[in-house]
């Protein structure tokens, strides 16, 4: 106790003369000669008899009425420039606090160099209700909303601060960090301020160690980060009419989330439902032409691009689960029609849909990077509908996700194999690769791990995109990136599908511990791929051992015995 109380003091004091100097205007971004190897503040904690404060480990799970013990250190590893970094703290309030703040000064080198307040976020984590899930329980899609016992998870970054704690409680704070593209290298030291009515604020001493690599922005990473957006879900929460302004101006600052991630497709429905499809089909019964108004699809792939958003238009609909199809006729009537694949009624209701869809695409210069997407469907569907696509537009670029079929191999651009109930034979991720083609692999309701259901450990968030890199593929698919349900803000269970499985952000762009992780885990996989090319340049086989040897422990048998963590950390062991 004294020890850690001693450090302290004498971290407070250091971070005082550091804070002393913050007036005086060093020279932005100049270099510094420095020893990254100074090692971090021994783990701490601040308490003044009302609260308990303490930097923690963002892998952990924090429990809302158990007291958290394990102290570490914040900004544990490595950063890179332009790399978003996080930390957790954790403050334990022995009795009822009103409008606790937690505040982060600006971080500063020894020369001057500064890391300013405005690179900095601070959000509260909010507890919400999930469940845990039997994974031998059969079928989850079968699974009933309440049929696993309830648990609280600390999940929701909010953006409301100050917050009210409760007694005897935990309460979460995460602190980001997105160093700047021309920081100096160096080691950058602040302190978090914590205050609350009627308590004498408490300090926590922070130090962050920026090296000298650089990551690229996040729309020119190399990972294809692959996260289906939902839409009929968010004009039903928000109640704002769907594909209206008002709905766009929502939609923007939660796609730049997700932007802000690296995200590279985007998904487009183009047939379903009214509220679904952002094609509209017009048939004329005259004559059984066909006109086609784009106005929806255009104006979201236009956000998203401008979001940064630019890697590939996935565009999905031409085998629904129901060979379900709607269209309007020239009155406004909407019909709904079922054609199956391989019928004259599915072929004369696509090909001249294809045809001018083609011409649109190409007219907005987007046809190079536009795929007909197809979903978990059975490969004797596929097989038909690939002669009705090759037939109207040879051209036409195809993305298939599902089990692996050497016919859709062939055919397909981009391929996504589900991750346990299927894999890529030997050599095939690298034999596309130099076709040009795409490699991918995806996790769903169905997969125990990893995922990022909420009853699963943080770390799996980071260690998908690890296994991505040590499977030699090009990146992750999950299902869904906003699929709320009727209260996703405190409630996060649903019908068929485990507790986080629908959704990874909440409502209102709040962002969430595991979206955090997977940033982490996508920017980890580029600082793999920039360093293993480095080290293959310069022929440091060292290097390369270790970060093979590290990259094999990234299997199904070692995260089913040991969990994510361990693999996780030796990678990044590895980067440092």
């Amino acid at each position: 106790m004294k020890k850690h109380l001693l450090t302290l003091a004498i971290i407070v004091a250091v971070v005082a003369i550091v804070m002393a100097d913050c007036d005086r205007k060093g020279t932005p971004s100049q270099e510094e000669t420095v020893d990254l190897s100074e090692a971090y503040p021994d783990p701490v904690y601040a308490d003044n008899g009302k609260m308990r404060a303490t930097w923690g480990n963002t892998d952990d799970r924090i429990e809302r009425t158990v007291r958290y013990t394990n102290y570490s250190n914040a900004f544990r590893f490595l950063a890179w420039k332009n790399e978003k970094v996080s930390a957790e703290a954790v403050l334990w309030a022995f009795e009822d606090l009103s409008n606790v703040s937690f505040k982060v000064s600006a971080l500063k080198t020894a020369k001057g160099n500064v890391i300013p307040p405005s690179a900095i976020s601070v959000h509260f984590v909010s507890f919400v209700i999930a469940d845990t899930y039997d994974h031998s329980g059969g079928d989850c899609a079968l699974r009933q909303k309440g049929q696993w016992p309830a648990i609280n998870v600390a999940d929701r970054l909010d953006n409301d601060a100050p917050v009210n704690v409760s007694g005897k409680t935990s309460q979460p704070v995460w602190v980001s960090v997105k160093v700047p593209k021309d920081a100096a290298t160096g080691i950058y030291k602040g302190v978090a301020t914590v205050t609350a009515d009627d308590m004498s604020p408490l300090e926590l001493p922070i130090m962050l160690k920026v090296g000298t690599y650089a990551l690229p922005d996040p729309s020119e990473w190399k990972f294809q980060l692959d996260y289906w957006q939902h839409f009929e879900e968010v004009a039903s929460y928000s109640g704002i009419e769907q594909w209206s302004d008002d709905y766009f101006d929502y939609m923007r600052p939660l796609m730049k989330l997700l932007s802000q991630a690296g995200q590279k497709c985007i998904y487009a429905n183009i047939s379903g439902a009214p509220s679904m499809t952002m094609v509209k089909k017009i048939k004329n019964f005259k004559d059984e032409t066909w006109t086609y108004d784009y106005t929806v699809f255009d104006r979201w792939v236009i956000l998203m691009m401008e979001l940064g958003i630019t890697g590939q238009i996935d565009c999905y609909g031409m085998i629904p689960w129901a060979y379900n199809f709607d269209y309007y006729d020239t009155h406004g009537n909407w019909y709904n029609a079922s054609y199956e694949p391989g019928t004259k009624a599915y072929n004369d209701y696509w090909t001249p849909f294809l045809k001018d869809f083609a011409m649109h695409l190409k007219e907005m210069g987007w046809f190079e990077k536009t795929y007909l997407a197809f979903d978990e469907r059975p490969e004797e569907a596929l097989l038909k509908v690939i002669p009705v696509i090759r037939g109207a537009v040879p051209e036409f670029k195809v993305k298939h996700t599902g089990f692996y079929y050497e016919s859709m191999d062939r055919e397909a651009d981009d391929i996504c194999v589900v991750y346990l109930n299927d894999q890529y034979p030997e050599g095939v991720p690298e034999r596309r690769r130099t076709e040009g083609k795409k490699s991918l692999y995806y996790t769903a309701c169905g997969q125990p791990y990893p995922n990022q259901f909420l009853s699963n450990p943080v770390a799996e968030n980071v260690w998908k995109c690890w296994a991505a890199k040590a499977m030699g593929l090009d990146g992750y698919l999950h299902w869904a990136y906003n699929k709320w349900g009727e209260d996703p803000l405190y409630d996060t269970r649903a019908i068929a599908a485990p507790a986080g499985d629908r959704f990874i952000v909440y409502p209102d762009c709040r962002s969430s511990v595991r979206f955090e992780k997977t940033i982490e885990g996508v920017q980890d996989y580029e600082k793999a791929c920039i360093l293993e090319a480095e080290w293959t340049e310069s022929g440091n086989t060292a290097k390369l051992a270790k970060l093979r040897a590290a990259l094999s422990r990234f299997t199904p048998e070692d995260i089913a015995a040991n969990g994510a963590e361990p693999a996780v950390y030796q990678a990044k062991m590895v980067l440092e």
